[in-house]
Order: C-alpha cells, then structure tokens, then sequence
C-alpha cells in the first residue's frame, strides 16, 4: 500500500486548484534508477484505463501497472523548507525489498 501524508495530500490538492490544466490527481511513476537505487516521478494527471487509484483524503493517486511493484510500500510526504516558504516531497520505503529491483 502506498500511504500520503496530510501535508502531501494538502499541497498536491492546492496546486491541482491552481493547474493551467485539468488534473483528476497525483501520477506516481516508478522504476529503477541508477545503481539499482529506487527513482520515483510525482506529476498531476488524469486516470489512464489500467492505472491503480488510491484515495486518501479525498485526493487520488494513480499508478500504472509498470510503476505497482515499484510502489508498493511508499511513504509520501511533504516537508516545508525553514524561511524559504518552499520545500519538497520526501519519499520513504517502509521496507526495502529485494524483488522491486530484481
């Protein structure tokens, strides 16, 4: 399962409202990177026919087939920088598993 924070779910819906175009929710995009390390893409999106939808908060995930073994066990969550008024997603394993790089 993938779980979004509070704060992830708050931002995503914010900057959804102010999208030049229509996005139904968060894509989240999975593979493998360099040296076998995890690479994970956020972007707003629309529903594609064989994507997984997560709801949480009333906001929606989506994660197509590719990225699913990938996700599974992903923590997302956004952290505000100090002062700057910025920050940044931050994207946590519960568990590494061998099998999403194999």
């Amino acid at each position: 399962m993938i779980s979004l924070s509070a704060s992830a779910v708050e931002v995503v819906k914010a900057a959804m409202s102010r999208a030049d175009r229509a996005a139904e929710g968060l894509r989240l995009v999975a593979g493998e990177g360099a040296r076998d390390a995890l690479q994970v893409v956020l972007h707003l999106d629309v529903a594609r026919a064989d994507d997984m939808v997560i709801e949480q908060g009333g906001l929606k995930l989506f994660v197509d087939d590719r990225s699913r073994r990938f996700a599974d066990g992903l923590r997302i969550d956004f952290v505000a920088s100090r002062g700057a008024g910025d920050g940044g997603f931050v994207v946590a394993a519960d568990v590494v598993r061998p099998d999403r790089l194999a």
